[in-house]
This record gives structure tokens, C-alpha cells and sequence, in this order.
């Protein structure tokens, strides 16, 4: 018996005792195809066709999913050819469907291939470090502004991207508090991409599970650790941290401890606790950064426009007072 009919006839019985989840599709001599499923994301078709001097040459292997992306098929056909050579004259057919096989169970970062470009190439600097552990499915990141540094490990779950993206904060030269909230607010994108929303909006389109990797690395680098290092206070002009993470105010009452609002701007505490009781108030305090405008919310200055302004004519009061006892006894 020729060796490609020999081969195609126990293909199947030995696919099936040899590589889980998987479904041969199509068993003749003109084409062969494998299904294999690790999840609903990862799933591959693999098809193999015999060149004409077969099993002396390799296996034509091609690729195809609609949900992985086709750069990172092209790559993975490029190491089974490699591995094909190593089998010229030796039966392929199986040992090719179990390489993609093993490939797909130890590489958990291959659902997430085209967002893993994108950081590398629009959010990491040189000066900053990534390290990606394909096997764990693990990306670290150590993002460096000034002398600030934010390092974060992002773990890719197995059924990514219907799963979010989890991440742990390893390091962070801001303060607890700004720590704390990069770290919920990274979750809670992550959630959003994967979680449909309670109270949906009318006529709303069914929701779609979105991957969250790029969307919360994203957040981090350009809406926190970047930014945060080289902000200047909207009101003083000043720049809000020190040279030195090491020197950063950790007193809250200390005037020039900052303070970060809703919008995610920072003030000085002095400057923010000024500008919140001085008038005017009506329609509530609009943030001073640059194109902001948006109402400054904080839970230390939590007033309503009419205690605001209550409070402020109770001070000047006061203090016209004052000043008319220190001119009365001509002090």
C-alpha cells in the first residue's frame, strides 16, 4: 500500500485517540482538514495537501480561523514547515496536526496577538521594559516618566478575550491612594469589555464581548502612569509632584499634597480647597485644565452650591468684622 493511502486510512482513528477536541473534516488524498478547538476564540482548520514526492518533501500545510488573526497564522505556519523538514520521509500527517495542537494549548497570548503589537509598538518606550511570558500567558510592563515608575503584570484567562484581562500592579512610585485607583479603574474596563451593562439603553444593539488587554494597558500608560508625573496644577501653574518620588507629600493636609477629581486632573490641595470656596458657585465648580471644563467632583470637598456659598459669606462676614475691631482700636 502506498504510504499517503496508508496514512489516510488510520488519520482519523489516530486524530481522534491523539489530539483532543479535535474533528477531521475532510480525509482524502487531494486534501485533508482538522478542526481544533481549545476554546470559542481559538479554534483552527488545519489543511494539508501532498506535494508530488510526498513524504520526501514536506506536508503543504495552510491555516485558516475567523477568529485569529492572519499574521499570526502566517507565523505559525512558517514554524510547522520547519517542523515538516524535520519529518521528510517519516509520516507528517499526524505529528503535524499534534504540533498545532501543543502549540495552541501553551501559547495562551495567541488570542491576543494583533493587541500585543499595538502596545509594543504604540505604548512602550525605550526607556520603559515588557517582558512577555508566551507559556503563562503573562505580559509585565514597567512603564518610566521622570523617575516614576508603575510596573504591571496583565494575565491573558484561557477563554480570552471572552474573559477580561486580569492584572496585578507590582510596583508603583505614585501615591496608595493613586495606586488604588489605577488598579480598580483597570478592572472595571476590563469588566465593561466582557460584561453586558445592567441597564442596557433603549435601542441598544445586543452586546458583544470586546477584548480589554490593549483597552486597559492603554489606560494605564497614557491616562495614568504617563500623565500623572508631569502634571502641572491647572490654578498655581506649578508642577504638582516632585522631582523625586521619594519627596512626594504624603500629609493630607499638607497645602501642597495633591489631590486628583473625578476627571482624573490634579490640584495642589491648597490651590483646589481655594478655589472651591471662593465664588462664584452657581452651577457648581468647573474644572481649570485645559479643554476640561467639567464639574469638580471630590469626596473631601462635597458641598452644595448653597453650604458653599452659606459658608463663604459666614467667612467674609467674619472677617469684615475682624477688620473693623483692628481699625477701631487702630492696631
Amino acid at each position: 500500500m502506498p504510504v499517503i493511502e496508508e496514512e489516510l486510512s488510520r488519520f482519523k482513528k489516530d486524530v481522534a485517540e491523539h489530539v483532543p477536541n479535535s474533528e477531521v473534516i475532510c480525509c482524502v488524498r487531494s486534501s485533508v482538514q482538522v478542526r481544533l478547538v481549545r476554546t470559542d476564540f481559538k479554534t483552527l482548520l488545519v489543511q494539508m495537501q501532498f506535494p508530488a514526492d510526498y513524504p520526501a518533501s514536506p506536508i503543504v500545510v495552510e491555516l485558516k480561523s475567523k477568529t485569529i488573526p492572519g499574521k499570526f497564522l502566517d507565523g505559525l505556519v512558517s514554524a510547522i514547515d520547519s517542523e515538516a523538514k524535520k519529518l521528510c520521509g517519516q509520516k507528517q500527517m499526524l505529528a503535524v496536526v499534534k504540533f498545532v495542537r501543543t502549540f495552541m494549548d501553551e501559547n495562551p497570548l495567541m488570542a491576543c496577538s494583533e493587541e500585543l503589537t499595538y502596545i509594543r509598538r504604540h505604548l512602550v518606550r525605550e526607556c520603559d521594559e515588557i517582558k512577555v511570558n508566551r507559556k503563562a500567558g503573562t505580559i509585565m510592563l514597567n512603564i518610566v516618566e521622570r523617575k516614576f515608575n508603575v510596573c504591571f503584570k496583565s494575565i491573558i484567562p484561557d477563554n480570552y478575550p471572552l474573559d477580561p484581562v486580569r492584572l496585578e500592579v507590582k510596583a508603583c512610585s505614585l501615591p496608595p491612594e493613586f495606586k488604588l485607583y489605577l488598579a480598580g479603574q483597570a478592572e472595571e474596563i476590563a469588566r465593561q469589555c466582557t460584561q453586558a451593562p445592567l441597564k442596557p439603553k433603549p435601542k441598544a444593539p445586543p452586546f458583544v464581548p470586546a477584548p480589554s488587554l490593549q483597552r486597559v494597558v492603554a489606560f494605564i500608560v497614557l491616562e495614568c502612569a504617563r500623565v500623572y508625573p508631569t502634571a502641572c496644577c491647572p490654578l498655581c501653574k506649578a508642577q504638582c509632584f516632585p522631582e523625586n518620588p521619594a519627596d512626594i507629600v504624603e500629609d493630607l493636609e499638607n497645602p501642597q499634597h495633591v489631590e486628583r477629581i473625578l476627571c482624573n486632573h490634579l490640584y495642589h490641595r491648597k490651590c483646589l480647597d481655594d478655589y472651591i470656596k471662593t465664588p462664584p458657585f452657581k452651577g457648581g465648580k468647573k474644572c481649570k485644565a485645559k479643554g476640561c471644563d467639567q464639574r469638580v467632583f471630590h469626596e473631601r470637598w462635597n458641598l452644595s452650591e448653597k453650604l458653599a456659598e452659606d459658608r463663604w459669606a459666614h467667612q467674609e462676614a467674619k472677617r469684615r468684622e475682624l477688620a473693623e475691631v483692628v481699625e477701631f482700636l487702630g492696631v
